[in-house]
């Protein structure tokens, strides 16, 4: 990998790789000239490999992405990343998911966020995030410079911490897409969240699948997505829209968004 010229992608999910080879992985990172991702995913490789991980990415002139799903990674391992996506200029996605984020994690990312010039994804599902956390990453959402896309499915987010995030999608000239599915916001929450994106001027795709809303904040989403310019796709559990039963409801968007937000991959 280090002596290298076209070199750029590795996987190695769920092969038995711990803190040792992680960290063989991350020198190789930090002097290739061409890898731009590393799939780590369901490997063991805790704090030792995540900070061994983020000193090779600070360091690389090229690398962009990183899954680190299912690492073992605590609150600090994960703020060692986020040093990483702090300081680097090319990282463009971390996939977290089914770590230990936490609240402490949370604002580590929060600080990235806001240092960031160029991470577009953030994926942290069923890390613990809670209201707090997402009130923290609620912060670094609104002041991102380059975020596009945000993942706290399944992160024990109630109201308050809907609310704050409905706060940084309304702010925030970037973000198009969260998913929140599997929380536990209810009706107030996906009314707040529906006041968030009327205000958005980028904001495309919401999903809330799980999050217990029921018909109250059902309709608040839905008129939004009629009168929005921009939002374009809700994905939430089947209830009633003007006495249709709705899974998904998608419509295109009646004018282009400013800046051209480019859709999902």
């Amino acid at each position: 990998i280090m002596g290298s010229s076209t070199f750029r992608v590795l996987g190695v999910r769920q092969n038995g790789i711990g803190a040792d080879g992680a960290q063989v992985l991350a020198e190789a990172i930090g002097q290739s000239r061409t890898m731009v991702s590393l799939d780590l995913a369901y490997n063991m490789i805790g704090y030792d490999g995540a900070f061994a991980l983020a000193q090779g990415i600070v360091q690389s002139q090229t690398f962009q992405h990183l899954d680190v799903e299912s690492t073992n990674l605590d609150a600090e391992a994960v703020g060692a990343l986020a040093m990483a996506v702090r300081e680097s200029k090319t990282m463009q996605s971390l996939n977290l998911a089914y770590n230990c984020v936490e609240p402490k994690g949370a604002r580590a990312l929060a600080r990235a966020l806001e240092a960031s010039v160029s991470l577009r994804q953030l994926d942290l599902p069923y890390g613990s995030v809670l209201d707090e956390g997402a009130c923290i990453l609620a912060m670094g959402i609104s002041h991102s410079a380059s975020l596009r896309s945000i993942d706290l499915q399944g992160c024990n987010i109630g109201v308050v911490g809907a609310q704050a995030l409905a706060e940084g999608i309304a702010v925030s000239g970037k973000l198009w897409s969260m998913n929140l599915a599997n929380n536990r916001f209810g009706d107030d929450g996906a009314v707040a969240l529906a006041a968030g994106i009327a205000k958005s001027s980028s904001f495309q795709h919401l999903k809330a699948k799980g999050s217990n809303i029921g018909v109250e904040g059902s309709q608040a989403l839905r008129y939004v997505l009629q009168t929005s310019c921009t939002f374009c796709t809700v994905q939430v559990d089947p209830k009633s829209f003007n006495s249709v039963q709705l899974n998904v409801i998608e419509r295109r968007p009646s004018k282009s968004v400013a800046g051209g937000v480019p859709n999902p991959p």
